[in-house]
């Protein structure tokens, strides 16, 4: 499951961080090489910095995404057993017998 979640994931995280290493300005980090920096420092002074926020929100997006994803844990889930959070809120309201409302709501909540 981990690994058909972090498949389907892939390209949208993808998309995100290369926009916005594509909207970095290069002349900071070739500034800093010409100054005499390494690479690795230059690495780490200014790119890492500069594309942090954007790894940041892309992770963000990415756990909300991971935490409301309901079909690969329940096609691949649940019928071994594996309870994630979504699929226990759907057991305990649509195949539980008697459907444990209460259960089903406060999780959801």
């Amino acid at each position: 499951m981990i690994w058909a979640e972090a498949i389907s994931f892939t390209p949208l995280a993808f998309l995100l961080i290369a926009s916005t290493l594509r909207n970095m300005d290069s002349a900071l980090e070739e500034a800093a090489i010409a100054c005499g920096v390494g690479p690795i420092k230059a690495f780490r002074s200014i790119t890492l910095p500069l594309i942090v926020p954007g790894i940041a929100g892309a992770a963000m997006l990415l756990f909300i995404n991971g935490m409301e994803a309901f079909e690969i844990p329940l096609l691949m889930g649940l019928s071994k057993g594996i309870f994630l959070f979504s699929t226990n809120i759907y057991y305990s309201l649509h195949v539980a017998f008697p459907p444990q409302y209460g259960l089903g709501f406060a999780s959801s909540r």
